[in-house]
């Protein structure tokens, strides 16, 4: 595929910068900054529960401690495949990150309810 042809492509997906050349993976690069942001903030949260619910119950510290290990885990995943990430996007075929997504999910989700444990029980 030729350079002009990769760049059009660019524009009708809406990557190019109107007033410039086509973006050069900043696009990229914010979203997995803020999904960086996002597991430091989740595991700060866990860090949180853990701290609080020993008080209450075991349960609870379980689902705390298996929510930081999925969080921890999806947070190495994403640092780890920026750079493939980043040739996919410069190629055009970049997919979204659903697993990473999913797991950051899962892990909010399996807080809640490790947080209703310890109010319900």
């Amino acid at each position: 595929m030729t350079s002009s042809t990769a760049d059009a492509r660019r524009r009708r997906a809406g990557i190019a910068r109107p007033d410039g050349p086509p973006d050069d993976g900043l696009q990229l690069e914010r979203t997995s900054m803020s999904l960086v942001r996002m597991v430091l903030s989740l595991l700060g949260c866990c860090t949180l529960c853990m701290r609080v619910f020993p008080l209450h119950s075991r349960v609870a510290v379980a689902g705390a401690i298996v929510a930081s290990t999925v969080v921890t885990i999806a947070g190495v995943r994403e640092t780890l495949s920026r750079p493939t990430r980043r040739r996919q996007f410069i190629a055009g075929r970049l997919t979204p990150a659903l697993g990473t997504a999913a797991a950051l999910a899962a892990s909010i989700v399996l807080l809640a309810l490790s947080g209703l444990w310890v109010v319900l029980a």
